[in-house]
């Protein structure tokens, strides 16, 4: 990653979790501005249901005319790109479509994956108390043995993650994850990513 992006983003981690891995960063944005657009894009449409259950979920993007979003995505590109590479493998470019969840108090996310996706991407802009933590479940055969009761990443059958505002996460997209239920007086507010490597 070069210079250029230590203005963008900060705090940069890659953990091996399981077999697979999970990269996270700080991303500077504007997020008042990104939450106006995601509430503007709730006004004007009825949820997708793809995992949610109680919230609600917007249409499938791969670019929209709000600005501040369109900014947002392409620095998920940018960091994606970067971080993939980073981690050997040997890409060149990426593409991804994305959309909006905005969960209020009780409603969370079923198990899920998603499907061909080569990785998934998260990044929260709103996060209240007791919001539900994000949770990756391992899903090779190391489940079945004893070791999956131990502490470290790389041998638990399970990974939470407790979200932060202006955090991006990523990890590969095969993997079983979920959120557990919220129990929050404001919404939790979050856009999914599914990003292709070529």
């Amino acid at each position: 990653m070069n210079q250029d992006s230590q203005d963008k983003w900060s705090n940069y981690r890659s953990e091996l979790i399981f077999s697979d891995f999970c990269i996270n960063a700080d991303f500077s944005v504007d997020i008042p501005a990104l939450i106006q657009e995601c509430r503007t894009s709730q006004n004007l449409q009825l949820s997708k249901n793809r995992s949610n259950v109680g919230g609600w979920q917007s249409q499938v993007y791969t670019n929209t005319s709000k600005k501040n979003l369109n900014h947002l995505q392409q620095m998920v590109l940018e960091f994606s790109l970067g971080a993939i590479q980073k981690e050997g493998f040997e890409v060149t470019r990426n593409r991804s479509a994305w959309w909006i969840n905005i969960n209020n108090n009780e409603s969370y996310n079923v198990i899920h994956t998603h499907g061909r996706a080569d990785v998934i991407g998260i990044f929260y802009l709103q996060v209240p108390k007791n919001a539900g933590e994000l949770e990756i479940l391992r899903n090779d055969g190391m489940t079945y043995t004893s070791l999956r009761t131990n502490r470290n990443a790389r041998l638990s059958s399970l990974y939470s993650v407790n979200p932060e505002v202006s955090k991006f996460y990523m990890f590969p997209g095969h993997v079983w994850h979920h959120v557990k239920q919220s129990y929050m007086t404001e919404d939790r507010i979050s856009i999914s990513y599914n990003i292709e490597f070529q």
